[in-house]
């Protein structure tokens, strides 16, 4: 997995810089920007457990990681189909648009349904990501971390032109002015106590 870690540039004679830019730059944008999916997920785990709706949380992360594993391991020609496709440029482009649609949709869309929609996105761009990077040995591949670069630029756009969400990426449907009160709420039973009225003799 370690060659999605440098650059597609193998000449030999290379400068200072771009030792720098390949051997510390480069290495730091990639590994940020999964340890960014990591911990973001983790919050939005951590904090659906605290109201009572973890496992849906939770089988909402899994069910990327799994299909993705699934695919590695018996349809890795279709991963590779659909992330291999274009050069460097085109993915960077994709990568930034994917970012800031996760963004809007989780600051601005996912108020209005009760499925964890964060959790499936976040934990599907970072298998995505990780799975695809492990073929990036391969000549079809070798372009790959583009991906990670559009990713982290169109975030950093979207700060730089709206600033940080409310509450970072965490915003609720009650801290939100105007929004319906849809949260995501546990499977509870049915069933309720009968209640009878008491007669005095």
């Amino acid at each position: 997995m370690g060659g999605f870690l440098m650059s597609p540039d193998n000449e030999h004679t290379k400068t200072w810089a771009d030792v720098i830019i390949e051997r510390l730059l480069h290495p730091i944008i990639i590994i940020l920007t999964l340890l960014t999916l990591v911990i973001l997920n983790v919050m939005y785990i951590w904090d659906a457990f605290q109201n009572g709706a973890g496992i849906q949380s939770l089988a909402a992360t899994l069910v990327p990681i799994i299909i993705a594993t699934f695919l590695h391991q018996y349809s890795s020609s279709l991963m590779d189909s659909i992330l291999g496709r274009g050069n460097a440029a085109t993915r960077f482009v994709v990568g930034f648009i994917w970012s800031i649609g996760i963004i809007v949709i989780i600051v601005y869309f996912e108020q209005y349904i009760s499925v964890p929609l964060s959790e499936l996105m976040l934990s599907s761009t970072f298998s995505l990501l990780v799975f695809s990077s492990v073929n990036t040995t391969r000549q079809e591949l070798s372009d790959i971390s583009a991906y990670y670069y559009g990713i982290v630029v169109g975030v950093l756009v979207y700060v730089m032109l709206f600033g940080i969400p409310p509450g970072g990426l965490k915003t609720s449907p009650a801290s939100s002015a105007g929004s319906p009160d849809i949260t995501r709420t546990p499977i509870e039973s049915t069933d309720t106590p009968s209640s009878t009225p008491h007669i005095r003799p």
